[in-house]
């Protein structure tokens, strides 16, 4: 996998290799934990909301687990990314998000996705659970003031819902 980053013409052509570090980690909800996460030179990151990266979650054996989260929103002054992950059932990723802490490190692959918004469109619509929520929310706030936006959320219980930023005169239609 690692042999197939930033090769022309591969998948993961456009992608770089980061090694992140933990800048701040908590829970956002009852079933969402949020992961700011900085490397040096970061703020050279190319993204679009709607990206996601592939986070090579440390396993205890000594291997790697690729889990994929989007990424909620990049500030590259800072620079910082975060990343908001529902915390559903058990598994490699889900267990590591959350016993991380500030100071670990993690190696990451991205952004990749071709999932983003188009700005010129009419309208735009948003259906997910969740997992969805942190990509809906991230490509919402991206559109314009003009935009008009209708967007279907579910999520398990009203302390998970999350109000987007929208823009003063955007036609935002959130509903849970």
């Amino acid at each position: 996998m690692l042999e197939l980053v930033g090769q022309a013409g591969g998948p993961l052509a456009d992608a770089s290799l980061w090694q992140l570090e933990i800048a701040d980690t908590g829970p956002l909800s009852p079933t969402m934990q949020r992961m700011v996460l900085t490397a040096p030179g970061l703020e050279g990151l190319r993204y679009t909301p709607g990206q996601d990266l592939m986070l090579r979650v440390p396993r205890a054996d000594g291997n790697v687990t690729n889990r994929r989260y989007t990424i909620r929103s990049f500030n590259a002054a800072l620079p910082r990314l975060t990343i908001d992950v529902s915390l559903h059932g058990a598994g490699p990723g889900t267990d590591w998000i959350r016993s991380a802490k500030v100071g670990d490190r993690v190696d990451a692959i991205g952004p990749r996705g071709k999932i983003t918004p188009r700005v010129d469109a009419d309208w735009h619509l948003f259906i997910g659970d969740e997992t969805g929520m942190p990509g809906a929310l991230a490509m919402i706030e991206s559109l314009p003031a003009t935009a008009t936006v209708h967007a279907l959320l579910e999520v398990d219980t009203p302390a998970d819902e999350q109000e987007a930023e929208s823009r003063e005169g955007q036609h935002l239609h959130l509903r849970w």
